[in-house]
This record gives structure tokens, sequence and C-alpha cells, in this order.
């Protein structure tokens, strides 16, 4: 019996410790520098499965769309123009593959013999003449000139032309469907994470990760296959050839080395085909390492020495700190960002005195989303504050709350309702001044004249105090916000009468886009937006002058030698560049691009190139005071020596069904339309869901350069959409929303805010 038991128990032992061990031993342990790890960002990879049916009355089918063709119209889409083109993707090419496509011509031609050209990968494959009425047509896609992963076709119509009526789109071909004959069962699931981190994946699938290099890499596989099957591994190097690798079966490690790429984009692909049935292949490590190579000592990159210097400045024990906000101004309508017109005097006389960042921006485009991150240093994804009854969630530790608790007197004066006390931001101020819109008032808002009488007043009695507090001073201005009603002492500026005048009421330019959507009104001249543009800059020189006049005030209470001021604005404001009026509709420089100058101690004065943005000024401010942040936060204090121009610039849009977000790397922009809604700035009403820009070769945003055959496109698209998901998490704050108040929200409805 005792023999029984040792048995037994060596057994149990065995089991226990020795065959963990093994299992231990199967992976060994890295012996390099980790650059990344493949598997960690399962969740933001792109990941494609084979295409079977293309049905165009789900949203889902038009991610597969690229060129020629009109938004989803109810159960069908409409191919624009001569030419549209899809891709879908294959990893079965070993025999032919049936299409059939559902679709009729356009019944209001005076043609009648509608064609289609089909085209696979660039190669013509056959050409099928369309009877009136919907149909299904099949044809034939030769396995030889199908490729292993992703595919292109292309589709040339014989003609297209316009309807009668309001509709000035150039129709060709109504599309229900298309659908890919498999000769397999599609499965629910062809990648598969498992609760250990492994990645199983399944015939017929691929996933692809992007990453940018500035030394040579190794990449680090362990993996098992199961069944008849070929796993391949593609890697595209910006600039260079691509190579392939097909892993050996009859291996579970493999290693290969990435040739030294200076800083450029490289992206992998692992593709598997084979046995659908019975086969897979389970990823167990997938990463990227350092190789072993001398450093290089003397490739120092000078354009951090000439950007981002290190600032020489004094650290003032508690200066006064006075934020100046104006609300919808864009920098480039200021003298000092280079405006051919003389807007801003005395702000350009402030700018050449202090420091100007020349690459600002705000982190949404409309103005409760930035002012509550100018007060929080957070991305709107983390303080929860980005719809209509959003209300700053009372958790988080504003900046007029951190200088209170320092020994500061915390004041506030206030023209927006939407920044107001309803909102929650008037969390940590002593006093808060609301000067609330007036519906019977030309201007709506009040202006900046009459904003300065009230803070002059505040000013007169606190000097007057024998005890003085160090003093924040908030102040959010509202001219230019449309409406635009200049007042007479700037009316006849910038020779406005040259330009056609518009009816007083479109001066709100929410109404704009409101009626031509509705197809009530047609876009105005360029002429009298050029009229709309010169009355925002009047309304720019008016608050020119108050801030003037502001300036001259706080050094006759010497309180403006030492202090801390921030001038900038919570947005900027559009006038069609993009096809809308006004802002909080997109992510372009014309609504998110703003200006920031800052006069604080012996900083470093002059221009300074780097991407800022809103949630840098609360790190900033309290780095100039010593005094610690409360928790960790989105922004970075403008004061330290910092990677500027590697560091991403979020912003994020979630408001009146516009959902975007954008990653700002360098001169590079990425945007990411989330709702899948065309823009109404494209002329064709085609779907897009991503744009890239070279801000530095196209500072307009004119011309989308997002491919997706490019590599760095593959890379900002994974980029964006890891580190966005990787924000802050550790927020377990609950957003907040409010019921608001109906004269408020009749003036927010006025100012275009509410719909």
């Amino acid at each position: 019996m005792r023999a029984k038991l040792q048995f037994t128990l060596i057994i149990l032992f065995s089991v226990l410790f020795f065959f963990p061990a093994c299992s231990e031993k199967a992976i060994k342990p890295l012996e390099c520098d980790l650059i990344d790890d493949v598997l960690l960002k399962y969740q933001v990879l792109t990941k494609r499965t084979e295409t079977n049916l293309l049905d165009f009355s789900s949203p889902g089918s038009l991610k597969h769309l690229r060129k020629g063709w009109s938004k989803r119209e109810g159960d069908f889409i409409w191919a624009l123009g001569l030419t549209s083109t899809l891709d879908f993707y294959s990893f079965d090419n070993f025999q032919d593959k049936k299409i059939e496509i559902t679709c009729a011509p356009l019944v209001y031609s005076e043609f009648k013999n509608q064609k289609i050209r089909i085209s696979l990968n660039n190669e013509y494959i056959n050409t099928i003449n369309l009877k009136n009425g919907m149909h299904a047509y099949t044809s034939m896609l030769p396995d030889s000139k199908l490729r292993m992963g992703k595919n292109e076709l292309r589709f040339d119509y014989a003609y297209s032309t316009k309807i009668p009526g309001p509709d000035k789109r150039s129709m060709s071909v109504r599309f229900e469907s298309i659908t890919f004959e498999n000769n397999h069962k599609s499965r629910k699931d062809y990648l598969i994470l498992t609760k250990s981190g492994n990645l199983k994946q399944y015939p017929g699938s691929s996933f692809t990760y992007a990453n940018r290099f500035d030394s040579p890499a190794r990449i680090i596989i362990d993996y098992k296959a199961k069944g008849n099957i070929e796993p391949v591994l593609k890697v595209s190097k910006q600039g260079h050839p691509s190579f392939q690798r097909t892993l050996p079966f009859n291996k579970s490690h493999v290693e290969y080395d990435i040739s030294l790429i200076d800083n450029a984009f490289v992206k992998m692909e692992f593709i598997l085909s084979g046995d659908k049935q019975k086969g897979s292949i389970m990823w167990k490590r997938i990463v990227l390492c350092a190789q072993e190579v001398a450093a290089d000592k003397t490739n120092n990159v000078e354009v951090l020495d000439s950007v981002v210097a290190d600032y020489e400045f004094e650290r003032v024990n508690k200066p006064d700190i006075v934020i100046y906000i104006i609300d919808a101004l864009r920098s480039d309508h200021l003298g000092c960002y280079g405006y051919e017109r003389n807007t801003t005097p005395n702000i350009d006389a402030f700018a050449r005195e202090n420091t100007l960042f020349t690459n600002a921006f705000a982190n949404a485009s409309w103005t409760r989303a930035s002012g509550a991150t100018i007060l929080t240093g957070l991305l709107p994804k983390n303080h929860k504050t980005m719809a209509q009854d959003s209300v700053l969630p009372a958790d988080f530790i504003t900046l007029a709350e951190t200088l209170k608790e320092q020994g500061y007197y915390t004041v506030g004066f206030n023209t927006n309702g939407n920044v107001g006390r309803e909102f929650g931001l008037v969390q940590g101020f002593d006093k808060f001044v609301s000067l609330p819109e007036d519906l019977e008032r030309e201007s709506i808002h009040v202006r900046s004249d009459v904003l300065n009488e009230k803070i002059f007043e505040f000013l007169n009695r606190f000097y007057q105090r024998p005890k003085k507090q160090p003093l924040f001073l908030w102040i959010w201005s509202s001219d230019p916000h449309d409406p635009y009603t200049p007042p007479s002492s700037v009316s006849s500026y910038f020779d406005i009468d040259k330009y056609e005048h518009l009816d007083p009421k479109f001066r709100l330019l929410s109404e704009f886009t409101k009626k031509v959507k509705e197809n009530q009104f047609a876009w105005p001249s360029q002429s009298a937006v050029n009229y709309l543009k010169t009355l925002y800059d009047q309304e720019i020189l008016f608050n020119d002058i108050s801030f003037g006049k502001l300036i001259e005030r706080l050094k006759k209470t010497e309180l403006y030698e030492d202090s801390v001021l921030i001038l900038t604005a919570d947005h900027g404001q559009e006038f069609r560049e993009h096809n809308w009026f006004g802002h909080g509709k997109t992510l372009f420089n014309e609504q998110v691009k703003i200006p920031l100058i800052i006069k604080a101690g012996d900083i470093r004065k002059g221009k300074i190139g780097i991407n800022v943005q809103h949630a840098d000024i609360y790190p900033t401010v309290l780095d100039i005071l010593k005094i610690p942040l409360p928790y960790n936060i989105d922004g970075t204090s403008l004061l330290g020596n910092i990677d500027f121009l590697n560091r991403p610039i979020f912003a994020e849009q979630k408001l009146d069904g516009h959902d975007l977000r954008s990653l700002l790397v360098g001169d590079i922009k990425f945007i990411h339309n989330l709702n899948n809604v065309s823009y109404l700035h494209q002329a064709r009403h085609e779907n897009i869901f991503y744009e890239m820009y070279n801000l530095l070769k196209d500072p307009e945003e004119e011309n989308n350069v997002v491919d997706r055959e490019n590599i760095s496109s593959a890379y900002f698209k994974q980029r964006l959409a890891f580190e966005y998901s990787l924000l802050r998490r550790m927020f377990d704050v609950k957003s907040e929303r409010t019921d608001i108040p109906p004269e408020l929200e009749e003036k927010l409805r006025a100012l275009g805010y509410i719909k």
C-alpha cells in the first residue's frame, strides 16, 4: 500500500513540476532588448478574412469600397462616374473564383447599352452587358491573376450621366450586392486570442502589424502549426523591396533580421492559407528586438537642437497668473502668425516680447470640450465632457482647484454659456462672473470691451486689499464668435464694402450648413464668403483692442511684470475650406489650429515650432510654480526637454453625429471618421473613413494621401487606434449629464450649438 502511495505521489509531483517546467522551456526567455510585442497589440492589429459577400444594405460592406462610389442609400449604392474600384480578400488561390454581381443600369439615361468592363489587379477579365432592371451577373476570376491576401476589382462603365432634378451627381450603375464564391464554409472567427495571450489563426485570414524603426531589428516568432497549412510572413519596408518567408511546418521557432532602416516604416503581414477544415496555427510569441550593433554616436538629430532646445527660465515664487481665451480664433488670422491683414497689432506686440508657439492645436473643435481640457490637462476622451449635455465630472482636479490649494485667489470671467456653472467648469473658482448671452442684443455675446469693464472693476477692488493673495485670473472672451456683428468703431476696416453683403441672419455660420443640407439654400459666393471673413477679422481687431487695454491696466496695477500670462483660443473657425462653416464639425486645421502665446519669467523668447496642445497648459503652469501634478495627466510641460517631434498630438470630436479622431506626429496628420458618414466636404459624397495629410507639403489639407498599400498609412492607422485605446485607462470616472435649463438651451440653439 505504501509503495502504491509513493508511486502515486511521484507521478503527482512529476505532473505538477516536471511538465510545467517542460512547457516553460518550450519558449526560451528573451535575451535581447525588446522593441515591441505584437500579440499585446492584438486589439488594434489590422485583421482580414476572406471576402464572401458585399451586401450594400449593410454598412460593413463600405469598408471594401475605394473610388467612384456614393454613400449607402438604403439597400443599394451608386457607382459614380466612369470608374469604380473595390478591395476584396482571397487566401485560396489554387482555383478560379466565381463572383456574382447584382446590379441595374441607370434608368434615366438616354443610353441603352450599359456595360461593365471588369479588371482584376489591373488586368482585364471580362465585360458584361447589362439588361434593364435589377439582375445578377456572374463572372470568373482566374486563379492566375489572384493575389494572396488583398485584391483589387475595377469596374469601367460605358457611360455615366445625371438624372433630372437637384441631384448633381453623375451616376452609372446601381449595385445591391457582390458575392464571392468560396469552396468552403466561412468561419465565424478566424482569429481567436486565448486567455494565455496566444493567438489562434485559421486559414483564410491575415493580420498586419506596422511600426517605425531607426535601427536594425530582429523578429522572433514561436508558433505551433496543425494540419495542411501554409503560414507566410511578408515584410514590407518603405523604400525597399518586400521579402516573404514561408514558415517551416516542422519548426516551432524562427528568427529573421530586418536590416537597418533610417526611421522608416515597416509592415509585417501574417497570412495563413491551406486546409480550412482541420488546419490552424497557434502564435505563441511574436516580438521585435533590437539587433546588437554598435551605437552611432555621430547621428545627432540637428533639428532637435533648433526646435527643442532646453528652455532657460526662472520659476517665480507664486506669480499672478492670467489665462486669456479668445473664442473661435484661428491662428492664421493673426498678424504674428503671418496674416496679411493688420487684425492683431496688440497681440502681435505681446507675441514679439514673449514666446509664440507656431504649431499649437486644440484637442477638440468646440468650446466645452476644449475648455475642460485646458482646465484639467486631460484629453476629451478622459475628461468625458464631449456631448451637448456633458458635465465635467467633479472627480477631476482642475487648474483652479490646484492653484486655490496653493493660496491663490481664483476668479473667472466668462461670456460663453457652454463653459459656465451649469456644465461643471467652475470647480475651484472663488469667484466666477458669468456675463450671459442675450438674444435681444445684436451681438448676443457680451463684447470684450464690456468684459474689460467688469474685469477692471474687480482689479481695482482686489488691489486695494491690504494683504493680497496671488491671483489666478481666467478670462473667456467671445468676440469673434459668430454671429458677426462688429461694432461701428471697426465696421469699416479691411475694405469690406467691396464684397457681396449677406443678410445679417446668415452671420451665424451654422445656418449655412443647416440650410444647404436641407436643400433650402445655396452656398454663398466667394465674394460673400470674403465678406464673412472680413466681419470675422473686424471682430478679431475689436478683441485685440480690448486685449491691449487689458495689458495696459495690468501694467498699471503692477500685476503684469512678474505675471504668467497665456493667450490662446478654444478652437478655430471654418469658412468653407472643407465645405463647412463654423466649428465642431471636423478636425482640419482651420478648426483646431489655434494661437498659443506665453509670457512666463525668463522663458526663451521668440517663435517655437514644436507641436503643442491645449492639454499642455495645465502642467506648464504647475511646472513654472514648482507644484507637482495631482496625478498623471495627458498634457506635458512645455518647459521640459521632450522629443516633441515624435510625441503624438490627439484631437477628437463627438458631437451632432460627427465622431472623429486624429493623430498628429511631426508633419503627418491622420484622421479617422468613426461614423462612416460621408463628409460634406467631399463633392462626390464618397465615403471617407481615413485621411492622411503631410502638413509640410500640404498645409491646407487638400490632398488626402492615405493609401492602404502605403506602409506609413498602416502605421498611423494602427498607432492612432493603439495609443488612443491606452490613453489613461486609470481614470475610473463615469461621464455625467445634465438637463440644460430652457433659457440656456434657447441661447445655445441661437448660437448654433444645439440643433
